[in-house]
């Protein structure tokens, strides 16, 4: 589903969490297995999510920091 910028701005950043660690394990399901983090939607979306991928906490591809 398409979201525009003022819907992705209304989303709670709980959900917005939800919805990086299930894009985080489409991506791994789809082969890719490394990327770049350049922005999040939210504030800290990206850092948390590195974190818990690093960690082992849920499945992802890695990320270089910036």
């Amino acid at each position: 589903m398409r979201r525009t910028f003022l819907q992705i701005e209304m989303i709670p950043p709980e959900e917005t969490r939800l919805i990086a660690v299930r894009n985080a394990r489409l991506y791994l399901d789809c082969g890719i297995t490394g990327g770049i983090s350049a922005a999040s939607a939210k504030p800290r979306t990206d850092v948390v999510m590195y974190n818990a991928i690093n960690k082992g906490e849920i499945p992802g591809p890695r990320q270089l920091r910036r």
